[in-house]
């Protein structure tokens, strides 16, 4: 193989939905029967392929074509571009997931010799009608396919992207007719990328502001396309950058007072300090400074306004309570209105509304303003003592890891006033720790990771965020066993991912597990993890020399690991910070 697992991936999709998922679809087939019946056809005519696929991949295949259907089932699209994504996306969602590794494996194999056209994204001439008969399936008024195989048909055209990446040179990003018509064309929305070394962006809707009216009110825009702002803040010291999300559905209208002046700017997502607070009235009693988060977005004071709810999503703030700033005043929101991922869950009438996703913090709102998220400490409680569990005394060995990340928001303990340390922690529970220390964004994929895990579960975003981040991969059975008690090892194969630089430090510590007595009690998928996570000062070994590979993994364990892994991560980033001053 002279391919990265990346691009191999990428290649296996195209492959697959050319060859393998559109033949089951095809021409040939009345596609009324269940997928057992489609499948025989399937292996009658192309045995050739099916029978080499299934002898690297045995039962793989069947599988793959009842699930990819299933995810498109119900589903019109109104551009071949708009369905091209989401079989794309589908295709790689169901590839990801372990219980398909072996055929992924063995179509990469099988097509190697056609890697550097697929590459290109081409799909080859012969493949063609294979692509037009999904196509037809799926996207209304688009043709019946029937050129035969190797008949010439031109490749599909290149995605057009409505993406702007914004870039320290270029800090103001106008979104323009051209990138409004790209994102129809593509159905797509609008989407700005602003990374977290760039200050000050700006977003500019000045070409979609309508002409005013003599004494109107406001200043207003015209109906915006769909669009998204993705912002990399740093909420508080020490915690790392998270990604703020601003979605706008198609549709909004965005307007502002007509004597202030607004001229169509949106600032983007930024860090307020935790100070400013000092000189804002009406906080609620209790509020923690020191666990604030707070968010600026829009222009200033001026109260921007939407004529439907828009969506800001506050990565990792789970736990926390919301408010907002709007002239010097704090206003506190109050919700969750239901628990759900909807703009329908926001009262008639009501301006703001939030509901907390076991991650994040998601706000609805009908303005930009300063968003503040905070913790309210425990009456009476000493402000360095928020988190002094009854059974956590300052001597006991991780009191301090355990304070840290209850401070943060990343674990917490039971109503009762105790931490429990030495309790075991659960896998589900060590994903949402180490998914909320990583401010990862919940996940919700149309087509659920794991057969264990379903959208109903309270860990369902958290996991699929690790999952995402490629933090878990389940028992190779489709399975996450999510109240399995966590393994040393498990540990360290979920936070390996995690590590700064992995492959340099992967080479770098290759020897450490070997350092162990019980090297050979180690799972050799586990092998790297440990010898990364023990080089790095993350887990150590016992005093009589072993790693306990199979040792149950206690809360107070994982509390002191995720918290020399958040240490680990910030002495990267301020090594990187000051290399490109440097430069």
């Amino acid at each position: 193989m002279t391919v990265g697992g990346m691009a191999a991936r990428k290649i296996a999709v195209v492959l697959i939905l050319t060859l393998v998922c559109s033949i089951v679809f095809g021409s040939s087939l009345v596609y009324a029967g269940s997928v057992a019946d489609v499948y025989s056809q399937l292996a009658g005519d192309y045995a050739g392929y099916v029978g080499q696929l299934n002898a690297l991949a045995p039962g793989e295949l069947q599988g793959f074509v009842g699930d990819l259907d299933t995810a498109l089932q119900g589903r019109q699209f109104t551009s071949e571009q708009q369905f091209k994504s989401a079989l794309l996306s589908a295709a790689e969602r169901l590839l990801t997931q372990s219980r398909y590794t072996d055929l992924l494996t063995a179509l990469i194999g099988m097509f190697e010799g056609d890697l550097q056209g697929i590459m290109s994204g081409n799909i080859p001439a012969a493949l063609q009608p294979v692509y037009d008969t999904l196509k037809a399936k799926y996207l209304p008024g688009s043709g019946n396919p029937g050129a035969p195989a190797g008949g010439g048909a031109a490749a599909p055209a290149q995605a057009i992207q409505a993406v702007v990446a914004v870039a320290e040179s270029s800090k103001a990003v106008s979104i323009t007719r051209e990138l409004i018509q790209a994102a129809e064309q593509s159905g797509t929305p609008v989407t700005v990328n602003i990374p977290a070394d760039v200050d000050g962006a700006t977003v500019s809707l000045a070409s979609l502001l309508a002409t005013p009216r003599a004494g109107a009110a406001a200043i207003a825009t015209g109906p915006l396309p769909a669009l998204v702002i993705n912002a990399a803040v740093r909420f508080s010291q020490g915690a790392g950058t998270a990604t703020v999300v601003v979605s706008l559905p198609r549709g909004t209208v965005v307007s502002a007072p007509a004597d202030s002046n607004w001229n169509g700017v949106i600032q983007a997502p930024a860090a307020v300090p935790g100070s400013a607070l000092a000189a804002v009235s009406g906080l609620p009693d209790g509020l923690d400074p020191d666990s604030a988060a707070v968010v600026a977005v829009g222009y200033g004071d001026v109260a921007l306004a939407f004529d439907r709810p828009v969506q800001i999503t506050l990565p990792g703030q789970h736990g926390k309570s919301v408010g907002y700033i709007r002239d010097g005043v704090f206003r506190q929101i109050v919700g969750p209105p239901l628990n759900t991922n909807s703009a329908g869950a926001l009262p008639s009438g009501s301006q703001d509304g939030y509901y907390d996703d076991g991650v994040n913090i998601v706000i609805w709102t009908r303005h930009f303003t300063q968003f503040v998220v905070y913790a309210v400490k425990p009456p009476g409680a000493k402000e360095a003592a928020l988190s002094a569990y009854t059974d956590v005394p300052d001597s006991y060995w991780a009191a301090g890891a355990i304070r840290q990340l209850a401070q943060q928001g990343i674990i917490s303990g039971y109503a009762d006033g105790s931490f429990r340390p030495d309790s075991r922690i659960t896998r589900a529970e060590f994903a949402s720790v180490i998914a909320r220390a990583l401010n990862l964004a919940a996940v919700t994929p149309p087509v659920p990771r794991f057969r264990d895990v379903s959208p109903s579960d309270w860990e369902d975003g958290a996991v699929e965020a690790a999952a995402a981040a490629g933090l878990i991969t389940g028992d190779g059975a489709g399975a996450f066993k999510p109240d399995d008690p966590i393994t040393r090892q498990e540990m360290a194969g979920m936070l390996l991912a995690a590590v700064p630089d992995k492959d340099a430090a992967i080479s770098a510590d290759a020897g450490a597990a070997a350092e162990f007595t019980d090297e050979d009690a180690i799972a050799g998928w586990a092998g790297a993890a440990v010898a990364v996570v023990a080089g790095e000062g993350l887990i150590s070994g016992y005093p009589d020399g072993s790693f306990g590979p199979l040792n149950q993994a206690t809360r107070a364990e994982a509390s002191a690991v995720v918290s020399k892994l958040l240490a680990l991560r910030n002495g990267a980033e301020k090594q990187a910070a000051s290399g490109r001053q440097a430069n």
